[in-house]
Parts: C-alpha cells; structure tokens; sequence
C-alpha cells in the first residue's frame, strides 16, 4: 500500500458483495470467510495510506430477504468505508448465472436488443427468490437513503477531515453518490410506469406466479395489480396505470424542475461567427510575429 499511495493511487474499490456468510458462499468467496479476517481493520490500514476505500454490495441473492437495504448500509458503516456502491443481482448472457436463472424462468426482461438498456446493474431485470419487484427497488432505495444519510456524511467527512484523509475528496464523493442516488429514484419510478404502461413488455408483471418455493407475492402494502393486458380488465389496467403514475409524481416533478433550473442558468447562444474568434486571431496586441531577415 505504501508503493500504491507513492505512485498516486487516490481509491480503491472493494467487492464485499454481502454482509452475510451465506451470501458469500454463494457468490464463491469464501475465502472472505477465513477465520482472522478483520475488514474494519483492513478498510482502516488501506486509509492510513490516504487512499479512500469505495465498497461494494450486491442486492438481489438468493440468500437476501426484507431488510438486506438497511443491513447493507450498516454493515458499510461498520467497515468504515468512505463509500458505497450498492447493485443488483443482474444476469449476464453467457455467465452461469444466466444459465441457471434462464432453466429457471427468472429473467423478467429477455427480449433483446430492446431491454439492453436495462441491463446496467441498476435496474432489476430478473426474479428475485425472497424479493418482489417493488421490494428489490424499495431495498436499493433504503440502503442509499440510509447510508448518505447527512448526519453519516458529516461522521465520515469528519473523521477524514481529522486523520487528514482527503476529506475534501470524501466530501464531494458522498455528494456525487447522494445525488446518484436521488437519479436512481427517479430512474425506479420511470422504471414502474414503463412497466405500468406496458413500455417494457407485456411479459414483465408483477408478482409473477412461480413454482420456486419461497417466492414472496408481496408484503401487505399496497400495491398496483397486475397489467399484463391478457389477464385484467381495462378498469384494472387503468387502475394499475394511475398507481405507477401516483407513486412517481414526486421524481418527475424534480426532475423537470432540475431539468428547467439546468436550462435557465446555460448562457444565450450567440448568432455572431466573430464571437468565436480562431486562435491566430486571439492573439495579444503587440504579439505579432516577426519576420527573421533572410541569411546572406
């Protein structure tokens, strides 16, 4: 670490993938799981470097159950790292992940090249075991929400302002992921109406019946009915539309207020070709060049 921090190495990032020992056996880390490992420790000798620590977890295993959000938020806290990237369990074509959730008829989103777009490692495109639709984007949104939380930033921003551990740097971090994470919101709420809609395909529904013992239809709450067209009524379908509409009010309105802010503080465009003047015409007066006389 030492070399790193002398060759200029500012971050590193850290898959911790899960907080449980479960979820790491099905990820295949187990070496994680050694007895004497201390990641605490570990993040705390990586920052006396001045190297900041971003870690990673994945939402969406098997394994992970109602509560994984807030858990995952803690558990970076308690390792002590500067931030945190949280993403969904998503299947790759090719992996065997892909493999196993295709002989399984998890993959929600499968028509290609169209649902490409959402195969970003930020949207949920496959059927969770123990997490509805609405539950994974819940789970993301409580883990982010708890995490860049004010009060953590000015914890974390703090104890790096007082090792002088680039707190400057830590502090834009988190902000940039704070607001990444007010985007993604945001981006869910879209997300819900396009599936509302039928944007995204009739094939993806919520809540879909399946045979995999253990597949939660829902916690209580309410929630919009299921719109594949070929099952419900329009009254049904328009009732599911205006729910997905309702639940994303909020996001759109922000977003086009952000958008409108965005567009009144650009400059006016110029009509004029002179006020980009070329580089030879930039020139400072009294800078012109001078001719070297010709040798004899």
């Amino acid at each position: 670490m030492t070399l790193a921090a002398r060759a200029g190495c500012r971050g590193v990032f850290i898959g911790f993938e899960s907080p449980t020992p479960e979820g790491l056996r099905e990820l295949g880390k187990k070496f994680n799981l050694l007895g004497g490992r201390d990641f605490r420790a570990s993040v705390r000798s990586i920052q006396q470097h001045n190297i900041l620590v971003v870690g990673s977890f994945v939402i969406g295993l098997d394994i992970d159950e109602p509560g994984i959000g807030r858990r995952i938020a803690e558990t970076a806290s308690r390792y002590g790292v500067n931030s945190l990237n949280a993403l969904f369990l998503t299947p790759l074509p090719g992996t065997r992940l892909w493999d196993q959730m295709k002989a399984e008829n998890r993959i929600a989103l499968d028509q290609f090249p169209e649902d490409w777009r959402r195969y970003t490692l930020t949207f949920p495109v496959a059927r969770y075991k123990h997490l509805s639709m609405d539950d994974i984007i819940e789970e993301m949104r409580v883990c982010n929400r708890d995490f860049y939380s004010m009060p953590r930033i000015v914890r974390r921003v703090g104890g790096g302002l007082w090792g002088r551990r680039q707190p400057m740097r830590s502090l834009v971090s988190n902000l940039a992921f704070r607001n990444n994470a007010r985007l993604s919101c945001m981006a869910h709420a879209d997300f819900n109406v396009n599936r509302a809609t039928g944007a995204t395909g009739e094939r993806l529904r919520r809540d879909p019946p399946s045979s995999h013992e253990g597949w939660r239809q829902g916690n209580g709450q309410d929630q919009a009915p299921s719109i594949s067209r070929s099952h419900i009524g329009r009254g049904q379908q328009g009732q599911a539309i205006d729910y997905a509409l309702k639940l994303s009010t909020v996001g759109r309105q922000n977003l086009s207020a952000s958008r409108s802010s965005r567009v009144s503080r650009r400059p006016p465009p110029c009509s004029c070709r002179s006020a980009w003047p070329r580089r030879a015409q930039r020139r400072r007066p009294g800078r012109a060049l001078r001719r070297r006389p010709a040798r004899a």
